[in-house]
Protein backbone atom coordinates (compact mmCIF):
# COMPACT_ATOMS: atom_id res chain seq x y z
CA UNK A 1 0.00 0.00 0.00
CA UNK A 2 2.70 2.49 0.91
CA UNK A 3 4.80 1.67 -2.26
CA UNK A 4 1.65 2.78 -4.30
CA UNK A 5 0.77 6.02 -1.84
CA UNK A 6 4.69 6.75 -3.07
CA UNK A 7 4.22 5.64 -6.79
CA UNK A 8 0.58 8.05 -6.73
CA UNK A 9 2.58 10.70 -5.00
CA UNK A 10 5.56 10.99 -7.50
CA UNK A 11 2.53 10.88 -9.97
CA UNK A 12 1.16 14.18 -9.08
CA UNK A 13 4.31 15.67 -7.89
CA UNK A 14 5.18 14.94 -12.04
CA UNK A 15 2.12 16.24 -13.39
CA UNK A 16 2.12 19.06 -10.78
CA UNK A 17 5.72 20.25 -12.79
CA UNK A 18 4.63 19.49 -16.20
CA UNK A 19 1.17 21.56 -15.65
CA UNK A 20 3.73 24.09 -13.87
CA UNK A 21 6.24 24.44 -17.24
CA UNK A 22 3.29 24.46 -19.44
CA UNK A 23 2.35 27.58 -17.52
CA UNK A 24 5.10 29.25 -17.27
CA UNK A 25 6.05 28.42 -20.80
CA UNK A 26 2.14 29.95 -21.97
CA UNK A 27 3.02 33.14 -19.99
CA UNK A 28 6.40 33.67 -21.70
CA UNK A 29 4.93 32.88 -25.07
CA UNK A 30 1.55 34.42 -25.07
CA UNK A 31 2.42 37.47 -22.47
CA UNK A 32 5.89 38.53 -21.50
CA UNK A 33 7.74 37.23 -24.93
CA UNK A 34 5.76 39.60 -27.36
CA UNK A 35 5.97 42.35 -24.94
CA UNK A 36 9.89 42.48 -24.25
CA UNK A 37 9.60 42.31 -28.64
CA UNK A 38 7.26 45.28 -28.54
CA UNK A 39 9.36 46.72 -25.85
CA UNK A 40 12.63 46.38 -28.13
CA UNK A 41 10.82 46.94 -32.08
CA UNK A 42 10.20 50.60 -29.89
CA UNK A 43 13.54 50.74 -28.98
CA UNK A 44 15.15 50.82 -32.47
CA UNK A 45 12.40 53.02 -33.62
CA UNK A 46 13.31 55.64 -31.17
CA UNK A 47 16.86 55.24 -32.70
CA UNK A 48 15.82 55.65 -36.23
CA UNK A 49 16.99 59.30 -36.86
CA UNK A 50 13.81 61.16 -37.88
CA UNK A 51 14.29 62.70 -41.56
CA UNK A 52 12.82 66.40 -41.18
CA UNK A 53 10.08 67.72 -43.80
CA UNK A 54 11.26 71.07 -45.50
CA UNK A 55 7.70 72.05 -46.43
CA UNK A 56 9.20 75.31 -47.83
CA UNK A 57 10.99 73.22 -50.98
CA UNK A 58 8.23 72.82 -53.38
CA UNK A 59 7.61 76.83 -53.13
CA UNK A 60 11.59 77.13 -53.77
CA UNK A 61 11.43 75.16 -56.89
CA UNK A 62 8.37 76.73 -57.97
CA UNK A 63 10.04 80.04 -57.82
CA UNK A 64 13.37 78.96 -59.57
CA UNK A 65 11.27 77.14 -62.41
CA UNK A 66 9.64 80.68 -62.92
CA UNK A 67 12.93 82.42 -62.78
CA UNK A 68 14.56 80.12 -65.56
CA UNK A 69 11.23 80.62 -67.68
CA UNK A 70 12.16 84.18 -68.00
CA UNK A 71 9.17 85.15 -65.17
CA UNK A 72 11.59 86.65 -62.82
CA UNK A 73 8.77 89.20 -60.84
CA UNK A 74 6.63 85.89 -59.80
CA UNK A 75 9.73 83.59 -59.44
CA UNK A 76 11.01 86.79 -57.12
CA UNK A 77 7.46 86.72 -55.44
CA UNK A 78 7.27 83.30 -54.89
CA UNK A 79 10.64 83.66 -52.75
CA UNK A 80 9.35 86.09 -50.76
CA UNK A 81 6.59 83.64 -49.75
CA UNK A 82 9.48 81.10 -48.86
CA UNK A 83 10.68 83.69 -46.42
CA UNK A 84 7.46 84.42 -44.75
CA UNK A 85 6.11 81.40 -44.33
CA UNK A 86 8.91 78.55 -44.38
CA UNK A 87 11.00 80.99 -42.10
CA UNK A 88 12.81 77.50 -41.22
CA UNK A 89 13.42 75.89 -44.95
CA UNK A 90 17.15 75.04 -45.98
CA UNK A 91 16.04 76.78 -48.82
CA UNK A 92 15.92 80.57 -47.19
CA UNK A 93 19.37 81.20 -47.45
CA UNK A 94 19.49 80.80 -51.07
CA UNK A 95 16.46 82.73 -51.61
CA UNK A 96 17.88 85.67 -49.45
CA UNK A 97 20.99 85.57 -51.77
CA UNK A 98 18.80 85.77 -54.88
CA UNK A 99 16.42 88.13 -53.94
CA UNK A 100 19.43 90.31 -52.73
CA UNK A 101 20.80 89.84 -56.44
CA UNK A 102 17.93 90.40 -58.24
CA UNK A 103 17.00 93.47 -56.71
CA UNK A 104 20.40 95.11 -56.31
CA UNK A 105 20.57 94.46 -60.06
CA UNK A 106 17.09 96.41 -60.75
CA UNK A 107 18.52 99.07 -58.32
CA UNK A 108 21.42 99.74 -60.25
CA UNK A 109 20.04 99.40 -63.81
CA UNK A 110 18.67 102.14 -65.98
CA UNK A 111 15.96 100.70 -66.95
CA UNK A 112 12.33 102.39 -65.74
CA UNK A 113 10.16 101.21 -62.81
CA UNK A 114 7.36 103.22 -60.54
CA UNK A 115 10.76 104.47 -57.72
CA UNK A 116 13.19 106.01 -60.93
CA UNK A 117 12.95 109.15 -62.52
CA UNK A 118 15.04 111.22 -65.09
CA UNK A 119 16.18 114.65 -64.19
CA UNK A 120 17.14 116.77 -66.45
CA UNK A 121 19.71 119.22 -64.00
CA UNK A 122 18.96 123.26 -64.45
CA UNK A 123 21.40 126.19 -63.57
CA UNK A 124 22.88 126.38 -59.59
CA UNK A 125 21.65 122.81 -59.34
CA UNK A 126 24.05 120.64 -57.17
CA UNK A 127 24.66 116.65 -57.00
CA UNK A 128 23.63 116.72 -53.00
CA UNK A 129 20.55 118.89 -53.67
CA UNK A 130 19.50 116.76 -56.20
CA UNK A 131 19.78 113.61 -54.03
CA UNK A 132 17.80 115.28 -51.39
CA UNK A 133 15.39 116.07 -53.58
CA UNK A 134 14.72 112.80 -55.16
CA UNK A 135 15.61 111.32 -51.47
CA UNK A 136 18.40 109.17 -52.73
CA UNK A 137 22.66 109.84 -52.50
CA UNK A 138 25.04 111.28 -54.32
CA UNK A 139 26.92 108.18 -55.03
CA UNK A 140 23.63 106.28 -56.22
CA UNK A 141 23.30 109.25 -59.23
CA UNK A 142 27.01 108.79 -60.07
CA UNK A 143 27.13 105.44 -60.27
CA UNK A 144 23.27 104.48 -61.80
CA UNK A 145 24.54 107.45 -64.69
CA UNK A 146 27.89 105.76 -65.00
CA UNK A 147 29.87 109.13 -63.70
CA UNK A 148 33.05 109.75 -62.67
CA UNK A 149 33.27 113.13 -61.38
CA UNK A 150 30.56 115.37 -59.37
CA UNK A 151 30.41 118.46 -62.09
CA UNK A 152 27.07 118.56 -63.94
CA UNK A 153 25.71 120.98 -66.50
CA UNK A 154 22.44 122.38 -67.51
CA UNK A 155 20.85 120.33 -69.23
CA UNK A 156 22.31 117.25 -68.42
CA UNK A 157 19.31 114.52 -67.64
CA UNK A 158 20.21 112.16 -64.90
CA UNK A 159 18.58 109.09 -63.73
CA UNK A 160 17.24 109.16 -59.85
CA UNK A 161 15.93 106.83 -57.89
CA UNK A 162 13.60 107.16 -54.52
CA UNK A 163 15.64 104.84 -52.07
CA UNK A 164 13.52 104.94 -48.69
CA UNK A 165 14.34 102.07 -47.07
CA UNK A 166 15.22 101.16 -43.41
CA UNK A 167 17.20 98.97 -41.44
CA UNK A 168 16.87 95.86 -39.31
CA UNK A 169 20.18 94.75 -37.70
CA UNK A 170 19.37 91.59 -36.28
CA UNK A 171 22.44 90.70 -33.46
CA UNK A 172 21.70 87.19 -33.03
CA UNK A 173 21.61 85.98 -36.80
CA UNK A 174 24.92 88.66 -37.65
CA UNK A 175 22.60 90.76 -40.34
CA UNK A 176 22.14 93.90 -41.56
CA UNK A 177 19.12 93.67 -43.25
CA UNK A 178 17.77 96.45 -45.53
CA UNK A 179 13.89 96.42 -46.41
CA UNK A 180 11.36 98.41 -48.42
CA UNK A 181 8.98 100.43 -47.12
CA UNK A 182 6.72 97.42 -47.71
CA UNK A 183 9.38 95.95 -44.90
CA UNK A 184 9.86 93.48 -47.56
CA UNK A 185 13.35 92.57 -48.23
CA UNK A 186 16.07 94.45 -50.47
CA UNK A 187 19.21 92.75 -49.28
CA UNK A 188 20.98 90.76 -46.82
CA UNK A 189 24.78 91.75 -45.04
CA UNK A 190 26.44 89.60 -43.06
CA UNK A 191 28.07 91.16 -40.10
CA UNK A 192 31.41 89.88 -40.28
CA UNK A 193 31.64 91.07 -35.99
CA UNK A 194 30.22 93.72 -34.10
CA UNK A 195 30.37 95.80 -30.59
CA UNK A 196 28.22 97.56 -29.25
CA UNK A 197 29.56 100.75 -26.92
CA UNK A 198 29.41 100.55 -23.44
CA UNK A 199 25.96 100.82 -21.85
CA UNK A 200 24.34 100.56 -25.19
CA UNK A 201 21.56 98.06 -25.26
CA UNK A 202 20.80 95.38 -26.88
CA UNK A 203 17.41 96.57 -28.66
CA UNK A 204 16.73 100.17 -29.36
CA UNK A 205 15.87 102.42 -32.98
CA UNK A 206 17.95 105.08 -34.04
CA UNK A 207 18.84 106.76 -37.95
CA UNK A 208 21.35 106.98 -39.74
CA UNK A 209 23.21 110.13 -39.37
CA UNK A 210 25.49 110.56 -42.94
CA UNK A 211 28.10 108.93 -44.40
CA UNK A 212 32.06 110.05 -43.35
CA UNK A 213 34.95 109.36 -45.44
CA UNK A 214 38.64 109.73 -44.54
CA UNK A 215 40.61 110.23 -41.32
CA UNK A 216 39.49 113.85 -41.43
CA UNK A 217 42.97 114.97 -42.28
CA UNK A 218 41.38 116.37 -46.00
CA UNK A 219 38.73 116.62 -47.71
CA UNK A 220 37.80 113.67 -50.17
CA UNK A 221 35.58 114.46 -53.04
CA UNK A 222 32.98 112.43 -54.14
CA UNK A 223 33.69 110.65 -57.66
CA UNK A 224 37.91 111.36 -57.21
CA UNK A 225 39.99 108.71 -57.24
CA UNK A 226 40.87 108.58 -53.73
CA UNK A 227 37.38 108.44 -52.36
CA UNK A 228 36.79 104.20 -53.77
CA UNK A 229 39.96 103.56 -51.39
CA UNK A 230 39.51 105.71 -48.64
CA UNK A 231 38.29 104.43 -45.41
CA UNK A 232 34.22 104.79 -44.76
CA UNK A 233 32.05 104.99 -42.09
CA UNK A 234 28.11 105.07 -42.23
CA UNK A 235 27.54 106.67 -39.14
CA UNK A 236 24.39 106.32 -36.73
CA UNK A 237 22.75 108.82 -34.37
CA UNK A 238 23.51 106.69 -31.35
CA UNK A 239 27.24 107.78 -30.32
CA UNK A 240 29.21 105.24 -31.10
CA UNK A 241 27.13 103.14 -33.69
CA UNK A 242 28.50 102.75 -37.08
CA UNK A 243 28.97 100.47 -39.88
CA UNK A 244 32.74 100.22 -41.26
CA UNK A 245 35.50 97.17 -41.55
CA UNK A 246 37.44 96.06 -39.68
CA UNK A 247 40.97 97.70 -39.62
CA UNK A 248 44.19 96.22 -40.47
CA UNK A 249 45.05 96.92 -36.94
CA UNK A 250 44.08 94.46 -34.09
CA UNK A 251 44.82 96.80 -31.30
CA UNK A 252 42.71 99.61 -33.30
CA UNK A 253 39.90 96.54 -33.57
CA UNK A 254 39.71 95.81 -29.44
CA UNK A 255 38.82 99.23 -29.32
CA UNK A 256 36.47 100.51 -32.04
CA UNK A 257 32.75 99.85 -31.32
CA UNK A 258 30.03 99.13 -34.62
CA UNK A 259 29.20 96.54 -37.21
CA UNK A 260 32.14 95.43 -39.57
CA UNK A 261 31.00 94.15 -43.01
CA UNK A 262 33.16 93.55 -45.70
CA UNK A 263 34.58 96.31 -48.11
CA UNK A 264 32.49 95.53 -50.86
CA UNK A 265 29.11 95.59 -48.92
CA UNK A 266 30.24 98.40 -47.24
CA UNK A 267 30.33 100.16 -50.44
CA UNK A 268 27.07 98.86 -51.93
CA UNK A 269 25.55 100.49 -48.36
CA UNK A 270 27.83 103.13 -48.54
CA UNK A 271 25.86 104.15 -51.80
CA UNK A 272 22.45 102.83 -50.43
CA UNK A 273 21.89 104.25 -47.05
CA UNK A 274 20.77 107.68 -46.95
CA UNK A 275 20.66 110.28 -43.82
CA UNK A 276 17.57 110.05 -41.99
CA UNK A 277 16.77 106.55 -42.76
CA UNK A 278 15.23 104.45 -39.63
CA UNK A 279 17.60 101.71 -37.70
CA UNK A 280 16.22 98.99 -35.99
CA UNK A 281 18.15 96.89 -33.92
CA UNK A 282 17.18 94.50 -32.26
CA UNK A 283 18.46 91.11 -29.99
Amino acid sequence: MKVYLRLLFAFLGVVFILLTALSVNFLWSDRIKPKQQLFEEVKKLKNIPTQKVDYGLPVYDEAISLIRNKDIHNGVSKLHDLLKFYPESDKCNEANRIIGEYNCDSIFARSDSVFKSEYEVKRGDALNSIAQTFECTPGYILKINRRLGTSIQPGERLVVCDLNYSVMIKLTDSYIILRNQDEKLIKKYKINQFKLPQGCPNSLDTKIKGLVVGDGAKFISLGSKEFASSYKQIRFDRRGLNISKLSNDADENAYSTGFFVSQEDLEELAILLKSGINVYIRK
